[in-house]
């Protein structure tokens, strides 16, 4: 009887478990579900994790993405790569996004993220002519190369407000 006791326990244990696991692994596919991209579907590549396990994605799109409770939207775009620098934390909540956009026609390339040990965030990726970003833009430098591409380098603080941004060109 005890013996009975005792399997019964341990099976109900392993089913808890395993079900726990399977339904903890389940956060990160959150994202596909809330975020999409009307042109070229919701392809997120997760770039950094800081000291608090928060993620950072980067997130490519022409026209639209959507989160939770944000979109970004430029019309009119279909040629263009524009980015989304997207904030989701350690149980797969979306958190802050940051947008990164282009005249149509022209790329951005590939942004990166880092953070410091203050949690300021740096992002910084190349473009052609002009970048847009949170009420600011950043133009080529003046070169003989217009078509050439400057890299950008940009810092937020925790809170996605813009510190500085400049760039590098050639």
């Amino acid at each position: 009887m005890k013996k009975d006791i005792t399997v019964a326990l341990v099976v109900a244990f392993v089913i808890i478990i395993l079900t726990n696991n399977l339904i903890s692994q389940n956060w990160h596919w959150d994202w596909v579900k809330n975020t999409n991209d009307s042109t070229i579907g919701p392809v997120l590549n997760i770039l950094h994790a800081d000291f608090f396990n928060n993620y950072y994605y980067r997130g490519e799109y022409s026209t639209s993405i959507n989160f939770p409770d944000t979109s970004f939207s430029h019309n009119g775009n279909s040629s263009t790569s524009n980015y989304v620098i997207a904030k989701y934390n350690t149980r797969g909540k979306f958190q802050q996004a940051i947008d990164f956009y282009t005249l149509p026609g022209n790329h951005i390339h590939y942004p990166e993220v880092f953070t410091d040990n203050e949690m300021n965030i740096y992002i910084s990726g190349s473009f052609q002519e002009r970048i847009f970003f949170q009420n600011t833009f950043l133009n080529h430098c003046n070169t003989p190369y217009p078509f050439q591409p400057d890299v950008f380098v940009v810092k937020l603080n925790p809170d996605y407000e813009v510190i500085w941004a400049d760039i590098i060109g050639g």
